[in-house]
């Protein structure tokens, strides 16, 4: 796809030009997307198991990153990490297809989280969902990193559509769905959040300043198990 913009990005990360580059501490052999203000990092399954179980040094280590007092998981993101966890060491080359940690590049501090619920169902959907830190909200960070991401499912193989579930009175979230151009085509009930519209995009809108490593999709897979909590656009 012409989605991306080209500007060489090695497989170690950030290009040795880049003035952002944080120095050596960041993850070098998982994907990575750069935009203009942040830093993706798909997640495997021993950074989850770190999160999962509170190890700051361990999870500083590993990504690089710095997080909020206290440790935790982003808000409606910790039921779903042990689940992430464990489907990514059954399937380690499924890295980038469940949660990508979102950094703000210029501190190196983490402010959130954004994934996918796993490689494409048999046609072609993809879900995807996110939860920011309370305290970084506001600033814009959901879109920039969501546009990003979804540009990066839509150049994957076999994915055809990328679909979200947003409460029908979540404000914030239905904004960050028209911003990426996601139109609604449908609803549905869930017994803990309620009506769901269900949006749907096609298309990617922005342009990320790098493309990171590819990981592929098959071109047939069957449907992934899908974990509602991960489903959900926003919080």
């Amino acid at each position: 796809m012409g989605f991306w913009a080209a500007h060489g990005v090695a497989k170690s990360g950030y290009p040795s030009s880049d003035p952002r580059t944080p120095g050596n501490c960041w993850m070098t052999t998982t994907p990575r997307i750069i935009t203009e203000r942040l830093l993706l990092l798909a997640l495997d399954a021993e950074t989850l198991d770190a999160w999962i179980a509170g190890e700051r040094g361990r999870l500083s280590a590993l990504t690089g990153a710095t997080f909020p007092e206290p440790l935790a998981a982003p808000p409606l993101m910790e039921d779903a990490l042990p689940y992430m966890r464990d489907q990514l060491r059954a399937n380690p080359a499924d890295v980038g297809w469940w949660p990508w940690l979102i950094v703000v590049a210029a501190t190196g501090e983490a402010v959130g989280s954004l994934g996918l619920t796993g490689r494409p169902a048999e046609d072609g959907t993809v879900l995807i969902g996110y939860a920011l830190y309370p305290q970084a909200e506001g600033y814009g960070y959901a879109t920039e990193a969501a546009q990003a991401l979804v540009g990066w499912a839509l150049a994957q193989p076999g994915v055809q559509a990328i679909r979200a579930t947003i409460p029908v009175a979540h404000a914030r979230s239905l904004n960050v769905a028209a911003r990426l151009g996601m139109q609604r085509v449908g609803t549905v009930h869930d017994d803990d959040v309620g009506v769901l519209g269900v949006f749907e995009t096609r298309h990617a809108v922005g342009t990320p300043l790098n493309r990171p490593e590819s990981h592929s999709a098959p071109q047939s897979h069957s449907a992934p198990e899908r974990h509602p909590a991960h489903g959900i656009l926003g919080q």
